[in-house]
């Protein structure tokens, strides 16, 4: 399976405060846009506020706890993902393909440190 790891869609960048990731500049912004192909998925009990335990059922993988997360506009997992709600499982096939172009493209920028 590929790496798509959260951590190579985001730039970071270092402040006098220190390190923080640069989410406005993130590659996924714009995901929902991108992928239209997805299934409704309701969440259950065992799954409250575990997007992970989901991204494992939908993708058979936990890693992709973050595109369900952006796909849907969930902020704060714990307080947001709830029993009963439904969330939208973009296509994997599809989803794959927009990341890997995305990553291809600002690979060079992506994971490096920027000071502002």
């Amino acid at each position: 399976m590929t790496t798509f790891n959260r951590s190579n869609f985001i730039p970071v960048k270092t402040s006098v405060e220190g390190q923080f990731l640069d989410l406005l500049s993130a590659r996924y912004l714009n995901l929902r846009e991108k992928i239209k192909d997805h299934t409704r998925f309701m969440v259950t009990q065992s799954e409250e506020g575990r997007p992970d335990i989901i991204s494992k059922r939908a993708y058979d993988t936990e890693e992709l706890w973050w595109v369900i997360c952006q796909y849907n506009g969930v902020v704060n997992p714990i307080l947001d993902i709830i029993p009963g709600m439904v969330v939208l499982i973009p296509n994997y096939s599809a989803l794959t393909q927009v990341l890997s172009e995305s990553k291809n493209k600002t690979n060079s920028r992506i994971g490096t440190r920027t000071t502002i």
